[in-house]
């Protein structure tokens, strides 16, 4: 078992082992939805648009999209979401048909 990184605070290491769970299930959230699939054609979108095209719920998928933005999966600007170059990664073509 890996030893936790002496330069960080303990609380700092227990807070990045929860953080890890959390992106994961969000990236693995965002990648059921399809939305990078839905953003592919480089067109930034509404929340509304993409909850529309999803039927997630337009609150919670603005919070999940803004959680993955602040990883630099997606892009968000005044509340319109688009890819980055990670696009491709994030795909459920290539994550399910590699």
């Amino acid at each position: 078992m890996a030893e936790p990184n002496p330069s960080k605070p303990p609380i700092e290491y227990v807070i990045d082992i929860a953080l890890g769970h959390i992106l994961s299930r969000s990236l693995y959230v965002a990648t059921e939805l399809g939305i990078a699939d839905l953003l592919q054609d480089g067109a930034p979108k509404t929340i509304e648009e993409l909850s529309s095209s999803t039927g997630a719920h337009p609150k919670s998928l603005y919070r999940l999209l803004r959680t993955l933005a602040a990883q630099g999966i997606f892009a968000e600007d005044n509340q319109l979401i688009s890819l980055r170059s990670i696009q491709k990664l994030v795909q459920p073509c290539l994550i399910y048909h590699s």
